[in-house]
């Protein structure tokens, strides 16, 4: 939900964040600080001047429909220069820099959004007080959240019927009497026979029948 706020010099937008998005924005800082780490030792190696980053944490988006919207709040962001800005849209991930805005550098990225996106359909958009990112999506459907994130509901496997104990020990016979020898089917039809009398109370069953 989007909701509205309004004061002397500003009128913006933002959406309430949810937890999981409170969370990916401190899963975004934490990138920020391994990406700095990464920074102070290749630049190191290189002997280039570091660049540093902060994280946009103050952002805000909305689906419509074919697209992605993302709101970077940052006030008098359009003042600065499109050189400043560099915006790598990729097919499922995208990483918005910025450099020198209030003598600070900072960065904003979603390493696995939601859903593919159309890298060359998609842009950027300066306004004064906002940097409004445009996803283009690769194909139809709604995101429940702007990055990817593993479904929780697992489909269920097929129950199993229990096995029969007593189909089994029929088989077990039945396979006993076909490669017995004679002394062998005498044995088992005389056992099947007394143990159908002590069920029944009495009346033998044939073997042959059963076998």
């Amino acid at each position: 939900n989007i909701k509205y706020s309004e004061n002397k010099d500003n009128f913006f937008f933002f959406k309430q964040k949810t937890a999981y998005e409170i969370s990916a924005c401190l899963v975004g800082s934490e990138m920020c600080i391994r990406d700095r780490q990464q920074a102070q030792q290749n630049a190191s190696n290189a002997g280039a001047p570091v660049k540093f980053y902060e994280g946009i944490s103050n952002y805000s988006w909305e689906d419509e429909g074919d697209s992605i919207k993302v709101y970077l709040n940052l006030p008098e962001i359009g003042q600065i220069n499109k050189d400043q800005i560099v915006c790598e849209i990729k097919e499922e991930s995208v990483e918005v820099r910025i450099h020198g805005y209030k003598n600070k550098n900072l960065k904003f990225a979603v390493r696995r959004l939601c859903s593919s996106v159309k890298p060359g359909d998609s842009t950027y958009k300066l306004t004064n007080n906002s940097l409004r990112v445009i996803l283009r999506k690769k194909e139809k459907g709604r995101w429940d959240s702007l990055e990817y994130k593993e479904s929780k509901f697992k489909p269920e496997k097929a129950k199993e019927e229990p096995a029969d104990p007593q189909a089994g020990l029929m088989n077990m016979m039945k396979q006993m009497y076909d490669d017995g020898d004679e002394d062998m089917k005498r044995t088992i039809a005389q056992a099947w026979s007394k143990s159908m009398e002590d069920k029944k109370g009495g009346g033998a069953a044939g073997a042959g029948g059963l076998f």
